[in-house]
């Protein structure tokens, strides 16, 4: 065998050597690496688990605390509307029979409290309900008229059967009778409220009042009030692109248009 053969299997041999020597230490390394790792693995998904504890903890802490305050202002709410009722049968029995004008007010009174707080319970009621409850409106609203306004009010005869989000027209009609024109004329000062149905599928609300240029009530339309707001954002949620509401204003009148897309 030539020379040059050996002394290339002897370095061959030398760096074997030098592999197996290295190849201890290496290992060691390693594993202690590996067991650090693990080491923090362990502790991290230790610490997770803790806080993950603590913080199911005091979701049901909360959960708990918002329970007790949701019975008590249930249980609120179960004491004051009897309270009031009870307050408005006694008025009622102490005004004098002849006064029927101011007894039939605190009879509409009560049943319209008696709406708000037992029939508007659900995401749907009847639409008669919710006429019924405009009609009382306006006529607890009436006797602070000046006698001579043009007041009028136009409710459909048949309603059908088809339900609607409870207070959603009582907004447009409270903002017609807060901004209303006190003329000095009395018939100059109108409210018509028209509601009525188209095809069986439309429901329309509409609104029209006079208002005075003059006076604040040109301030106050500008600003537009916060009850007209969160009749926006109701019926972006309730009815999303199934209804419209437009508002027409001219010198002297305030005219405001909702409609509602509806299937029975």
């Amino acid at each position: 065998m030539p020379l040059w053969l050996y002394q290339r299997n002897d370095n061959y041999n030398i760096l074997l050597n030098c592999l197996l020597l290295c190849s201890t230490p290496i290992q060691y390394l390693f594993s202690f690496f590996f067991i650090i790792n693990c080491i923090v693995i362990i502790l991290s998904s230790a610490i997770r688990i803790i806080a993950d504890r603590f913080g199911i903890e005091q979701q049901l802490h909360e959960v708990e605390t918002e329970k007790i305050s949701t019975e008590l202002a249930f249980l609120r709410a179960q004491i004051n509307p009897h309270f009031l009722f009870n307050v408005l049968n006694t008025i009622y029995f102490q005004i004098n029979k002849e006064n029927r004008e101011v007894r039939s007010s605190v009879e509409k009174l009560s049943e319209m409290l008696r709406y708000q707080l037992y029939e508007c319970t659900t995401d749907r009621i009847d639409i008669s309900k919710e006429l019924a409850y405009i009609d009382n409106y306006v006529a607890v609203q009436q006797p602070r008229m000046e006698a001579g306004t043009d007041l009028q009010i136009q409710l459909p005869g048949e309603t059908g059967s088809f339900k609607i989000a409870p207070l959603l027209i009582l907004p447009l009609v409270e903002n017609a009778f807060k901004h209303i024109s006190n003329f000095k004329d009395p018939s100059q000062n109108k409210l018509h409220i028209s509601i009525y149905t188209e095809q069986n599928s439309l429901f329309v609300v509409n609104v029209l009042n006079t208002y005075n240029s003059l006076d604040r009530t040109e301030q106050l339309y500008r600003s537009s009030g916060l009850g007209l707001k969160n009749l926006e954002q109701r019926l972006a949620i309730l009815y999303p692109g199934k209804h419209s509401i437009t508002r027409n204003r001219n010198k002297s009148t305030y005219e405001t248009t909702l409609k509602i897309q509806y299937s029975n």
